[in-house]
């Protein structure tokens, strides 16, 4: 008997289904292609032996999450590795010039203050405020709005900043990034440095709040998972990671007359086995989904 049927085998969706499994649930996940991951796509994108992660390249966010707190211990377990480069961003530019991005905030405040007198400076004191709101800050990107949690939360910063202070701190938060850019750096390179960055967080530099997430990322760098010799498909999963036992299933189709789809996947350390089938299967099954 299944507990609970997910649609889609990205990561929201992957990540609900390791938690239900950790609670004793029968969870079954529909996924229409021949891998798993949704966005979390590596492929030979340029030359044979070449590997991308073509789409989500960096997980910011993810390891601030209270999901990756409770699930650390088991990705780790199962090989699942962050790495860090001294040099997490660059931004090279139709004119020639380029600049980097350090781990090393004393560098950055040099590096960009030789760019444009003050930039350094400005980049030390966004950097500064995130940091120093840390916790506040990934609280809210972590919690959901309509909690008591969240309202406690709130009420903290009111005794802590005031009521103005909050609504000026929030003021500050929802600008966009051009608005965050273009007055507070004297640079051009230095504003394509950042503003492509609100995009990996499904923004654009005119969308509120990207001001503030392109700091986000400027505070934290870009970790990125340690590529493995062969990324893994929904045919061929590191027996390490999971325990997936193969139940080839072909789809006929108008494009491609026959294809293997699917895995029945299981989280194996806890109880309650997760199943990852091809949404195909629902549709056949269901007429239609």
């Amino acid at each position: 008997m299944t507990d609970h049927v997910i649609i889609g085998s990205g990561i929201n969706a992957l990540v609900a289904a390791a938690l239900l499994s950790r609670k004793g649930r029968k969870v079954v996940v529909l996924e229409r292609e021949d891998r798993l991951g949704g966005c979390m796509m590596t492929a030979e994108a340029t030359l044979p032996g070449f590997y991308h992660d073509v789409m989500a390249a960096t997980f910011v966010l993810f390891l601030t999450s209270p999901a990756y707190g409770e699930l650390a211990g088991d990705l780790a377990q199962h090989g699942f590795e962050l790495c860090h480069t001294t040099h997490p961003t660059a931004v090279l530019r139709p004119n020639g010039r380029a600049t980097t991005l350090s781990m090393d905030r004393a560098a950055n405040i040099a590096q960009f203050n030789a760019l444009a007198a003050g930039d350094g400076d400005q980049h030390g004191r966004d950097v500064g405020a995130i940091e120093a709101d840390a916790e506040f800050l990934f609280s809210l990107l972590g919690g959901e709005l309509w909690r008591w949690r969240t309202a406690r939360l709130m009420l903290s910063q009111i005794r802590k900043r005031g009521l103005n202070g909050l609504k000026t701190w929030f003021g500050e938060a929802l600008r966009p990034a051009r608005a965050w850019l273009e007055p507070a750096y004297q640079s051009p390179d230095i504003q394509a440095l950042w503003a492509p960055w609100v995009l990996h967080t499904g923004l654009t530099p005119e969308s509120t709040y990207s001001g503030q997430m392109g700091k986000v990322i400027a505070l934290a760098g870009s970790k990125v998972a340690r590529a493995r010799r062969s990324p893994p498909s929904a045919r061929s999963l590191n027996p390490t990671a999971v325990n997936c036992a193969q139940a080839r299933m072909w789809q006929r189709s108008s494009l491609r007359t026959a294809r293997p789809v699917a895995c029945a996947l299981r989280m194996a350390r806890r109880s309650g086995p997760a199943q990852c089938w091809p949404r195909s299967r629902l549709h056949n099954s269901m007429g239609g989904c």
